[in-house]
């Protein structure tokens, strides 16, 4: 089996979130044997569409696409120079899965069963609170109680996202923290421990600041607190994680 073609689809509007509206991506990579792969990416379509058709698509023609790992060093290869991040590994990752897409399609097996098989008959699962029907800023009950009711026991908000583009992240008053705190609490009260809370920061925060709201959140039980702090600075993360209880996550 060989690639043939590398294909894109571009889609640039819809989702909105805390940066603004973000484009979503789709590679289609055909082989000589008619099967087609099918990998997503996002948010700035046109930057990924880019690295994948003038960086990757020439190094992924006339290749076995079975390769994987042989097909990812050498495309990390061809780009790590610029970065070990952004739109460049948004867009070998859009690759990869197509090309574990085509693997399946070629064993006549699902993937989970060619990354070791089945764990779990079921996953618990959270909503991440983009274009929803309540915004959590001002009707956190009702959008908590609408999840609810749909079987949605977990979600995620960035409610102290406002302050913090307010203060660059570097300062946070006790009525600022209120603020920010507001719709957890009324959450917390409304639901008790029937609905798990996530809270995201979007790495906005410097580390005084950080541990000032964690300490806050702490009643309130919160599932994790997702970057806190800026991705890469895994220094700060750990004096973060020495002065907290709460569990911390970064994006990956």
């Amino acid at each position: 089996m060989k690639i043939t073609r590398i294909e894109t689809v571009e889609l640039r509007e819809g989702t909105v979130v805390h940066a603004g509206a973000i484009g979503w991506l789709w590679v289609r990579i055909h082989t000589d044997e008619g099967l087609v792969g099918l990998g997503e990416t996002f948010p700035a379509s046109p930057s990924e569409k880019a690295v994948i058709l003038n960086d990757l698509a020439p190094k992924l023609l006339g290749r076995d696409p079975r390769d994987i790992e042989s097909i990812w060093h050498e495309l990390f290869l061809a780009v790590q120079y610029r970065g070990w991040a952004g739109a460049e590994i948004r867009a070998i990752s859009a690759v990869d899965v197509a090309l574990w897409d085509l693997l399946g399609k070629s064993a006549n097996l699902p993937v989970y069963r060619l990354l070791g098989g089945k764990c779990w008959d079921t996953v618990r699962i959270y909503n991440t609170c983009y274009d929803d029907a309540f915004d959590f800023n001002t009707q956190p009950v009702e959008l908590a109680r609408d999840l609810y009711a749909s079987g949605i026991r977990a979600l995620k908000i960035w409610p102290f996202d406002g302050i913090a583009r307010r203060n660059h992240g570097q300062t946070i008053s006790f009525s600022e923290l209120e603020e920010g705190l507001a719709p957890v609490r009324k959450i917390r009260e409304a639901l008790q421990d029937e609905m798990e809370i996530a809270v995201e920061f979007h790495g906005f925060w410097n580390l005084p600041c950080a541990i000032k709201i964690a300490h806050a959140l702490e009643p309130y039980k919160v599932m994790w607190l997702e970057e806190l702090l800026a991705q890469d600075n895994l220094a700060a993360y750990q004096t973060l994680a020495s002065r907290v209880s709460s569990p911390l996550c970064i994006s990956g």
